[in-house]
């Protein structure tokens, strides 16, 4: 048996040197195309890819710039988007104000109208017991001078109120077929 190991040693020793040396190489090899860029680009020169090597590393220089840009562009924005938000935040506080003074405004007319609506129902009573003296007095001219006279105070009415408020007074006749002024159809006369 020793014979044939040492044979089989003689013959299988330099293929186990040979791909053990071969393995050791391939390690270092590796470990150089992952550490030094120098060694990469010249194996790859070799196999003709230095070109495709440079284009990638100058795209990443290029996405690394682009990317700056970006965060640039995006620092922008935000900066736009606050200052937007200060802005409607401004407009949104005067729009309140205006609103707030609105409704301030809308109170003082409605406060305003209510009076105006006081003195007008006030000037109204005052104007309605006004015709109401009128009424009374002119009745009790009437009644005080009696029927003959009538022509005669309709004739002073008549110059007063054309003289004194330019009114027109003219005698108007109507028939009433229903009765109403009289109680019975009959004519009437009306000044107006």
């Amino acid at each position: 048996m020793g014979a044939t190991y040492r044979l089989f040693y003689m013959l299988v020793k330099p293929v186990l040197n040979r791909g053990l040396r071969w393995l050791l190489k391939s390690l270092r090899m590796l470990k150089l195309l992952r550490e030094d860029e120098d060694y990469r680009y010249a194996v790859a020169s070799l196999l003709g890819m230095e070109e495709i090597l440079k284009r990638l590393d100058r795209h990443e220089v290029e996405l690394v710039r682009l990317r700056g840009d970006m965060n640039k562009l995006r620092e922008d924005i935000v900066g736009g988007f606050k200052r937007h938000d200060v802005e409607l935040a401004k407009l949104r506080e005067d729009m309140n104000r205006l609103r707030e003074d609105m409704v301030e405004g809308f109170r003082r007319h409605y406060a305003e109208l209510a009076k105006l609506r006081e003195d007008m129902n006030r000037l109204r009573e005052d104007m309605n017991r006004g015709f109401e003296l009128v009424e009374r007095h002119i009745s009790a001219l009437g009644a005080r001078w009696g029927i003959m006279a009538e022509s005669a105070f309709r004739e002073s009415l008549r110059g007063l109120l054309e003289r004194e408020l330019r009114y027109r007074v003219e005698k108007w006749t109507v028939f009433d077929e229903a009765g109403k002024v009289y109680g019975y159809p009959s004519v009437v006369d009306v000044d107006i």
